[in-house]
């Protein structure tokens, strides 16, 4: 019992370091799009399927995943009269190919974006 108790708790500790692992890559995508978010307002509730519970953002509106790996590969808001900052929380999506941001009323700057090869 001791061994397998030890064998669980080594294999936990290691798993928490690997920051490839792929639970915790889902949660930075999940993360990432509620601090989104949490700093934009959204009169007409679009949003609403962007649940925080939720361990893979890619069943939300307007998210497309890789369906390899699940990560976020596109985020697609085009005219949803959005409005606010636009925050750090996209940062964590690295697998972001596109954003599509036009027709909304958003400020800030976009900081540089991991793999975002298409800003509109």
């Amino acid at each position: 019992m001791q061994l397998s108790a030890f064998l669980f708790l080594s294999t936990m500790a290691v798993c928490m370091e690997n920051n490839d692992d792929p639970l915790f890559q889902l949660n930075d995508d999940v993360l990432g799009l509620i601090a989104f978010k949490s700093r934009i307002k959204d009169p007409f509730s679009y949003l609403d399927s962007w649940d925080e519970d939720d361990s893979s953002s890619c069943s939300w509106r307007f998210v497309r995943c890789n369906p390899f790996n699940g990560r976020v590969l596109e985020i697609s808001l085009n005219g949803l009269g959005l409005s606010g900052k636009i925050g750090k929380g996209l940062q964590k999506l690295k697998y972001l190919k596109v954003l599509s941001l036009v027709h909304n009323d958003f400020n800030g700057s976009i900081d540089k974006l991991g793999s975002v090869r298409t800003y509109i």
